[in-house]
């Protein structure tokens, strides 16, 4: 179950970066930040594949665990779903493909911006 915890860190230390890049404007924040984004496509790939894996696996082998606790798993794990897939997917699409076409005033802070 490393996959979330390298891909939050991860995802915090890609932020800095950029972070530091918008201010900074050092090439070598930005060539740090764009090798890092290719590890976290492997990581949320790969925790994706863990997570399904990891779904389908209690909800087969659960048996009267799962009848038992399904009122109050079920909504947990679909929350899991939708929050970790669909929005982290879509952060994940925003960074890889957005480089250049997202508006530098949307992804700096007030503070960064200022003179």
């Amino acid at each position: 179950m490393t996959f979330p915890a390298v891909t939050v860190a991860l995802s915090i230390l890609l932020a800095f970066g950029y972070g530091r890049y918008l201010r900074t404007r050092e090439p070598v924040f930005c060539r740090s930040t764009g090798a890092g984004s290719g590890s976290s496509l492997w990581g949320f790939a790969l925790g994706g594949v863990a997570g399904a894996v990891i779904t389908f696996e209690l909800g087969l082998s659960g048996g009267p665990f799962g009848s038992a606790t399904g009122p109050e798993a079920a909504p947990t794990i679909g929350m899991e779903v939708v929050t970790a897939f669909f929005v982290e997917a879509g952060f994940t699409g925003v960074m890889l493909c957005g480089d250049g076409r997202v508006n530098e005033r949307t992804v700096s802070s007030p503070a960064a911006s200022s003179p």
